[in-house]
C-alpha cells in the first residue's frame, strides 16, 4: 500500500512539474505590440497624466494627488474609466501612462 501511495505522489509531482514547465501557472508576459492601451482623452474633467510604477494602483495614484479629498472608490473607477477610454482601474499597466482624475 505504501508503495503504490509512493507512486502516485510520484507521478503526481511529474506530471504538475510538466504542467508548470510546459503551460505555466503565471500569466505570460505581454509584448508591447499587442498591448492595445488607448490615449487618455481630451475631457473637460481636471486631470493630470501619471506614468504607473510597480505596486500603484488606481487609488493609490488618486490619493497621492487629492490627499484631502474624500471621493468614492466607485466615483474615483468610474472617472478613471472615462478619462481613459474604458481601460479597466484593475488592469493599469507598469510604465503607461494613464490619465487620473482630480478632485
Amino acid at each position: 500500500m505504501k508503495k503504490l501511495f509512493f507512486l502516485c505522489v510520484l507521478i503526481l509531482f511529474i506530471w504538475t512539474s510538466y504542467h508548470d514547465l510546459t503551460t505555466g501557472t503565471l500569466p505570460k508576459a505581454v509584448s508591447k505590440q499587442s498591448v492595445d492601451i488607448k490615449e487618455p482623452s481630451k475631457s473637460s474633467q481636471p486631470h493630470k497624466n501619471v506614468k504607473v510604477g510597480p505596486g500603484d494602483t488606481v487609488l493609490s495614484i488618486v490619493e497621492q494627488l487629492n490627499p484631502q479629498q474624500k471621493t468614492s472608490i466607485k466615483q474615483i473607477m468610474a472617472d478613471f474609466k472615462h478619462l481613459n477610454n474604458g481601460v479597466d482601474p484593475n488592469q493599469i499597466q507598469i510604465d503607461k501612462v494613464y490619465a487620473f482624475p482630480l478632485y
